[in-house]
């Protein structure tokens, strides 16, 4: 691998984490802000340690079983175990490994419903409260998108980095405008929609090969389609009109230890 993509990979993954969903989810499970607060510090360590791990036995298992390909390596953790661990280390570490991906699938699931019902089909029905029935709506989404999961699983596609490079950089595209609605008075919505209507936009186009790859000077699709959100976020938000400045500052109020709104 040469380093333009070990790079691209670090910068993506580091990016990307932070803005999923279910993510935000998990953060916000704790009753009290000292225990959201906690989490939050917390967070980044954990996910560095897991992250370090995880490229330690992907190099581990490179050396130790060569010649994988595509597919093939993405089973390099359960052969490990088989070749090295007895047969009941190998079984309790294969269900910690079940259970931690049912944990992280779930709460994809349910984050994904609740997006879905909060942010379609409420504006569709033109509706901002809950209903009674909205539960049940949700949980048959969580039941449709896991069926579509698992149809696209058993369509065998060429690997989990594969899936990993296209679905971790169109997070990653998400991370500056998420930032910069939250922590930059002048960005407004234009802005934000715009970049993240050219970071996806890139993210589909280009690994479909329509830019030659000598273009991409060896960076992985998903780097470029960051860079094209973060400039083109940059321009519009100083080429369209500040947000009011009431509003903002009410938004603001929660997060700012002085109230004077200065646009930057």
């Amino acid at each position: 691998m040469s380093w333009q993509r070990f790079f691209s990979y670090g910068i993506i993954v580091s990016l990307a984490v932070p803005v999923f969903p279910n993510v935000y989810s998990r953060l916000l499970t704790g009753k009290k802000p000292s225990e959201l607060k906690k989490t939050v510090l917390l967070y980044p360590i954990a996910g560095a340690l897991i992250f370090i791990l995880m490229a330690y036995a992907g190099m581990w298992g490179r050396i130790a079983i060569p010649g994988l390909k595509g597919a093939q390596s993405d089973s390099i953790l359960p052969m490990l175990l088989a070749k090295y661990a007895p047969a009941w280390i190998a079984g309790i570490l294969g269900a910690a490994i079940f259970s931690a991906l049912m944990s992280t699938l779930d709460s994809q699931l349910i984050a994904i419903g609740q997006i879905f019902l909060k942010d379609i089909i409420l504006p569709i029905r033109k509706s901002g409260t809950l209903k009674q029935n909205d539960a049940i709506i949700g949980r048959i989404l969580v039941i449709l998108f896991a069926v579509i999961a698992f149809i696209g699983a058993l369509m065998q596609p060429k690997g989990i980095i594969n899936i990993v490079e296209w679905s971790f950089g169109g997070f990653a595209c998400m991370f500056f405008p998420v930032i910069a609605a939250l922590y930059w008075k002048r960005c407004g919505k234009t802005a934000v929609f715009g970049s993240i209507i050219v970071s996806q936009f890139l993210s589909i186009i280009l690994p479909l090969g329509i830019v030659p790859k000598s273009m991409l000077f060896g960076m992985l699709p998903a780097f470029w389609a960051m860079v094209g959100g973060f400039i083109s976020l940059i321009v519009l938000t100083y080429i369209t009109p500040a947000q009011d400045r009431e509003s903002t500052k009410t938004f603001f109020s929660a997060f700012a230890t002085k109230s004077a709104y200065s646009p930057v």
